[in-house]
């Protein structure tokens, strides 16, 4: 057996075992203990603080009052959520579908797959297992509706792997960290 860690909420370590140097520890993200931070790619991480050591280079929506503290890990909730990129809220509210919606459900919120579940079998992806939001149930309509813009229900059959890419950075042009989160899950190097 390996090595074994245990941290709190946010990452500040309280156990370890084993002797195999390791530099991706908390939330699997490298540690510089040269700074003693995490690099997470857009900016560091101190996890004794609970705080980036810059601001978010998004300056948050107005609309939902988390995004606005620019240097919050995960929105103060790193129980629930993740920042893998170091940028913006949306993405810590990204994950496997199945997980999403357990969290997402008895706040009444829904889970939203990123590329519609109509997909699944173009990526060979199970429904369940593919990647998807949290959003509020309006938000969701409105992807809804341009997935359906781009790609009509009933063309579905038609559709390949190229247009489902190709819809998906039209439909979120606007949100570079759902555009990450896709590139990495999928592997699509036609995502930038």
């Amino acid at each position: 057996m390996g090595n074994t860690y245990q941290y709190d909420a946010f990452g500040a370590p309280i156990a370890s075992t084993g002797t195999i140097a390791n530099t991706y520890l908390y939330s699997g993200e490298r540690f510089d203990s040269n700074l003693n931070l995490y690099q997470l790619r857009a900016r560091f991480y101190n996890m004794l603080t609970g705080r980036f050591e810059a601001a978010d280079p998004h300056s948050g929506k107005i609309t939902d009052p988390a995004t606005l503290h620019r240097y919050a890990y995960a929105a103060n909730n790193p129980v629930n959520r993740i920042d893998p990129t170091g940028k913006d809220i949306e993405a810590e509210e990204i994950g496997i579908y199945k997980e999403v919606v357990e969290v997402a459900n008895p706040i009444g919120e829904e889970g939203h797959h990123l590329l519609q579940k109509r997909f699944a079998c173009l990526l060979g992806e199970a429904a369940g297992a593919m990647l998807a939001a949290q959003v509020d149930p309006n938000i969701h309509q409105l992807y809804d509706n341009l997935w359906n813009d781009e790609i009509p229900y009933g063309t579905t059959s038609c559709a390949t792997t190229e247009d489902v890419i190709a819809a998906a950075l039209e439909i979120y042009d606007e949100d570079p960290a759902v555009l990450e989160w896709l590139t990495n899950y999928y592997q699509l190097q036609e995502i930038p």
